[in-house]
């Protein structure tokens, strides 16, 4: 089911071309959709880069400088540079999930987070 809902969301946007679920507390790449096969070690460097943008420093950092309380968790972080835009987002019902996309420059984020979002939901959903 989880397979399902990743395959639909990377359908769904042609500028994406990596969506995963990850634990960020086991490091567990739960599931994951991708355009092109991708490396073990890549999607392992996904689960451990969400958990640096959720509970690194500068997440901590971050949350400080907003003076956000010690109990605020971040709950999504995009990514941009030349070349990708990495969306970051957690699954409420369980912080230490995340769901990872990885898009080229050209994506509407909006639309994306709107649609990320829902999709999150519908996997929380279905667990």
């Amino acid at each position: 089911m989880i397979q399902e809902h990743l395959k639909a969301l990377l359908e769904e946007f042609p500028e994406s071309q990596i969506v995963a679920l990850v634990d960020m507390s086991s490091g567990i790449v739960l599931g994951v959709s991708a355009r092109v096969r991708q490396p073990q070690e890549r999607l392992d460097a996904f689960c451990q880069a969400a958990t640096v943008q959720f509970l690194g420093q500068a997440a901590t950092a971050f949350a400080n400088a907003l003076d956000l309380p010690q109990i605020t968790m971040l709950r999504q972080s995009v990514v941009v540079s030349q070349s990708q835009t990495t969306v970051f987002l957690r699954l409420p019902q369980d912080m230490s999930e995340a769901l990872i996309l990885v898009c080229s420059p050209a994506v509407d984020i909006a639309r994306l987070l709107e649609a990320a979002k829902s999709r999150f939901d519908e996997i929380a959903a279905s667990k």
